[in-house]
């Protein structure tokens, strides 16, 4: 699903007051596309989330042995995506505090 349809049915189903992205990859473009849904859009420090999202994913995801090995020898079968944007999500509700 493309990022402006992803982010309308959200606004439709949720009570959206600010949309949250991350301060460095494509920030800009991904800012400018979200613009014509009026909402404000909060910069967080994106530093090590994609990291953090990949490690906090493993750890949820990890079975029988495989949870002995080190998180830097293990490999995600799928895309760890929703991690990361939690961990956005407590930076800014961090930030906030």
């Amino acid at each position: 699903m493309e990022l402006s349809t992803m982010v309308g049915v959200m606004i439709d189903n949720y009570q959206n007051s600010l949309l949250v992205v991350g301060d460095r990859t494509n920030s800009k473009v991904i800012s400018d596309r979200l613009e014509p849904f009026g909402l404000p859009i909060e910069m967080v420090d994106e530093n090590n989330s994609s990291f953090e999202g990949r490690r906090r994913y493993l750890k949820d995801h990890s079975q029988g042995l495989k949870r002995l090995l080190p998180i830097g020898l293990r490999s995600p079968k799928e895309a760890y995506d929703d991690y990361v944007a939690i961990i956005l999500a407590e930076r800014f509700l961090k930030k906030k505090d």
